[in-house]
């Protein structure tokens, strides 16, 4: 996992850990303000940590379930980045900041109050994403999808599940859907057009695993 902690003043201080995620399957990452991305499946969990200013991080393991939260100690800018193992279940929160995640989850619920929300490749994984202000694009889900901004697009593209998508100002973009059998989708924009193209879409199938 790589974070970066953004000042103007401070000098750049980084810190490198390993997790031990052995056992977890539920991952929560906060940050008063800046950016989180996730790449699941990529490496083994590790975090870096670049950060300005007096800014602490705090790690907590209980149970099945792992915390990761930035604390201000002054009002400098945290993020953060994240390689995880696949298939966990992901509760991203960010007051001012973009949310990426890449790679297959069991389920991700992403929030920030001020920037874009990105999602590819999640596999099966239920997504629920929510900003206020910011685009929101979905590309390669095989799960079911929940997205909302206050302003901004929304782009789902290569979508195998049921679709609910609303923006207050923007355009709504659903590319290459297929619904679920006995499923519905909704798409709603107060200021914007809604656009629905392209063929159903297929997931690529796993290869079988050599015996």
């Amino acid at each position: 996992m790589a974070a970066d902690l953004l000042g103007t003043l401070a000098p750049t201080v980084q810190e490198d850990h390993a997790l031990n995620l052995e056992g977890v399957r539920r991952l929560e990452a906060r940050t008063f303000n800046g950016s989180i991305t996730v790449r699941a499946g990529t490496s083994a969990p590790h975090l870096t940590v670049r950060r300005k200013g007096d800014v602490s991080i705090h790690l907590e393991a209980q149970g099945d379930s792992f915390w990761i939260e930035a604390r201000k100690n002054t009002p400098l800018c945290p993020g953060c980045g994240a390689s995880l193992p696949e298939g966990l279940t992901l509760v991203l929160h960010s007051s001012n900041g973009a949310i990426q995640s890449e790679g297959s989850l069991a389920r991700l619920e992403a929030h920030t109050s001020n920037g874009a929300v990105s999602v590819k490749g999640s596999g099966s994984a239920e997504l629920r994403l929510h900003t206020s202000n910011g685009r929101i694009t979905v590309v390669e889900a095989e799960g079911a999808v929940w997205a909302k901004t206050s302003n901004g697009a929304i782009e789902i593209r290569q979508v195998a599940g049921a679709v609910e998508a609303h923006t207050s100002n923007g355009a709504v973009v659903l590319e290459g859907l297929t619904l679920p059998p006995g499923s519905h989708s909704k798409a709603a924009t107060s200021n914007g057009a809604v656009r629905v193209v392209g063929r159903a879409w297929r997931p690529r199938a796993t290869p079988p695993t050599a015996g």
